[in-house]
């Protein structure tokens, strides 16, 4: 077993040494590595699960927090409407498609497409500001475009 030297003791010999039980220096290694690796999984653990519940918190429950497009979905947003649109149209595309990968699915995008792609881009990444009277347009041609017959499937 392991013991601490006092001043002017003289170190063990090979034969003294090769005598100690190796197992037990191993074993009591063994438990310390255990116990701090225990530990260091519980840490981590807890600030996991606690950065996870710190972003829960921070977001909020509507569906226009949640898909982390509040700006773009106001009171009678554009954004939303078009996504209703195309869901009822069976247009919906994957949840990972973007706008663009979307309008660029469908066999025969509406006429507005364009400029709803580049407006929606222009505020979402670009950090223009909302135009009221572009946004009015846009809705207009969507509920036109959700009004008109079914539209033809995505490819």
């Amino acid at each position: 077993s392991a013991r601490r030297a006092e001043p002017g003791d003289k170190p063990p010999t090979a034969e003294e040494a090769l005598a100690e039980k190796p197992e037990e220096t191993v074993e009591k290694a063994g438990s310390e590595v255990e116990r701090i690796a225990l530990v260091l999984m519980a840490v981590f653990g807890m600030l996991a699960v606690g950065s996870f519940l710190f972003r829960g918190a921070r977001k909020g429950n509507t569906p226009e927090e949640q898909d982390g497009s509040s700006r773009t979905k106001r009171k009678g947003g554009y954004f939303g409407l078009w996504r209703l649109a195309c869901e009822k149209k069976g247009l919906a595309g994957s949840a990972g498609w973007t706008l663009k990968r979307q309008i660029a699915e469908m066999d025969a995008p509406p006429a507005f497409a364009d400029e709803l792609r580049e407006y929606h881009y222009a505020l979402r990444y670009e950090e223009k500001p909302p135009d009221a009277d572009r946004e009015g347009r846009l809705v207009s041609e969507i509920k036109g475009w959700d009004q008109a017959g079914s539209s033809k499937p995505l490819r």
